[in-house]
């Protein structure tokens, strides 16, 4: 009960002040052509300007939010060239493997025998195993280039 007759004393003074704004403001030009605005009408030639009040004060910015603002965007900055520098390092990847590809699939298709290592011993490729490794390193030239 309380709370409700602050409220309702609140609201009465609050009632005087819109008188204030409800008197208007005007705008006139002077002899030398600057523009005046005043509350009081100085004379006939004076225009008057209807002013609506939103309720609201113009608050000037949180610097608090500007500087995370400032950090969100050199967060987002720093992410685009991460995953810039991922994207060519992957590029650079692929075309590692392509080259690679191509020039093993080369050699295959020149070479009648090719010769290859393995556990320390040097062996040539049967032809099922050309034949196999030709379709593994078109595959690779396929996926990579």
């Amino acid at each position: 009960m309380k709370s409700l007759k602050l409220l309702l004393s609140l609201s009465l003074l609050a009632l005087p002040c819109t008188g204030l704004l409800a008197d208007g403001i005007y705008k006139w030009v002077d002899e030398q052509g600057t523009v005046h605005y005043s509350d009081k009408k100085p004379h006939s030639q004076a225009q008057s300007l209807t002013i609506r009040s939103t309720g609201q004060i113009a608050t000037p910015p949180d610097p608090h939010a500007q500087l995370s603002e400032v950090q969100r965007q050199k967060e987002i900055e720093q992410i685009a060239q991460t995953q810039a520098a991922e994207v060519a390092e992957e590029q650079k990847q692929r075309q590692t493997a392509c080259e690679s590809a191509r020039q093993g699939l080369e050699t295959l298709k020149n070479h009648a025998r090719v010769r290859i290592e393995e556990n320390g011993n040097q062996r040539y490729l049967t032809p099922e195993e050309i034949v196999d490794a030709r379709a593994k390193f078109q595959q690779a030239v396929t996926d990579h280039c």
